[in-house]
């Protein structure tokens, strides 16, 4: 029997249902957004990253980890947020950087540059989005810094749109 694969459920919404649904703001102060899940293997490359960025780029971090991170002394440690400011840090922020799957899908639907460590975890399912929406150079590793001038467009979108309509037809004919 064949097997029809559906999008996350979070890619089933556009970028403006979440911006209304939510009231999403920009804000102002420019930084670089860190969502960084338990993981030994990655924790450290991840940190020592996002800690050269913020370097090279004057701008600061925030971010989400178990614990505070002192690589990060110019950052803000914003652990605890719940979903809508989990959604509102990443819409406003000016660089994503991450191992999670979640994080790595909002970064696509707001259209902000990201990089992405793919974990054991969630290995398959990031580098399947990825590569399906051909932002390869949004893995880690990736040439240089080409993942900051990488970032969901409109033939991006058009792709979510077709896969998010295929999902729902599947869905619904399967639920009724």
């Amino acid at each position: 029997k064949e097997i029809i694969q559906t999008l996350d459920p979070t890619l089933l919404l556009d970028q403006e249902t979440y911006k209304e649904s939510f009231h999403l703001i920009k804000k102002d102060e420019k930084y670089i957004f860190v969502y960084i899940l338990l993981d030994s293997e990655q924790m450290q490359t991840i940190i020592d990253f996002a800690a050269d960025i913020s370097r090279s780029t004057g701008l600061k971090i925030r971010y989400i980890f178990m614990r505070r991170i002192k690589e990060f002394s110019n950052g803000t440690y914003i652990y605890g947020i719940g979903p809508i400011e989990f959604l509102q840090e990443i819409y406003s922020a000016a660089y994503v950087i991450t191992n999670s799957f979640h994080a790595t899908v909002f970064s696509v639907q707001f259209e902000i540059p990201f990089c992405v460590f793919p974990r054991s975890g969630s290995k398959s399912r990031i580098t399947e989005l990825i590569t399906t929406l051909k932002l390869q150079k949004n893995l880690y590793p990736n040439d240089a810094n080409s993942w900051r001038e990488s970032k969901a467009d409109i033939v991006t979108k058009k792709k979510i749109r077709q896969l998010a309509e295929k999902s729902m037809n599947f869905l619904l004919e399967n639920i009724s």
